[in-house]
């Protein structure tokens, strides 16, 4: 069974305060890493399953099918967004370089083979090719929510933002 230690944890926890506190002011955030072992991250139903499961325990709902998987550099930029601005009118949260940092430091907590997942074209145009530019499923009652929820075979994580207009 996989394992995470006690310092892997702390940093975790560190992160995810660090976020909140940047994105603290105009919306909702959700940002959380929880351990799941999860024996096979290549099995996209069981996946998926297990992100629907993951996000209604937040009060979420979930989106069976509809969830989109993006690569690693999309899922960057999408948090990288998602901390930087707020998503109802684009207003300056904190500086670009500060926003990096922070969505680097989420992911760098997930094992390189990690799988990113959001709901859609919100923030990257053509994340979900299959669907029209700026197309989006709401997992919350918010007007505009999105972000990124991973998983790796050790564990869940999710930074999430919900806005209104």
């Amino acid at each position: 069974m996989n394992e995470i230690n006690s310092m892997d944890m702390e940093n975790m926890e560190k992160i995810v305060q660090e976020i909140k506190i940047v994105r603290s002011c105009g919306a909702a955030v959700t940002c959380s890493v929880r351990y799941d072992s999860t024996s096979d991250i290549s099995n996209s139903y069981e996946i998926l399953k297990k992100i629907d499961n993951f996000v209604k325990s937040f009060g979420f709902s979930g989106l069976d099918q509809y969830w989109v998987e993006v690569d690693v550099v999309k899922s960057l930029k999408i948090l990288t967004d998602i901390i930087h601005k707020d998503i109802a009118y684009g207003s300056m949260i904190t500086d670009k370089k500060t926003a990096k940092r922070l969505a680097n430091r989420f992911l760098s907590v997930f094992e390189s083979s990690f799988r990113p997942f959001t709901n859609g074209n919100l923030i990257i145009p053509d994340a979900d090719p299959k669907d029209t530019e700026g197309a989006w499923m709401e997992i919350s009652d918010s007007t505009f929510d999105t972000g990124i929820v991973c998983i790796d075979n050790k564990k869940m994580g999710i930074l999430w933002v919900q806005d209104e207009d």
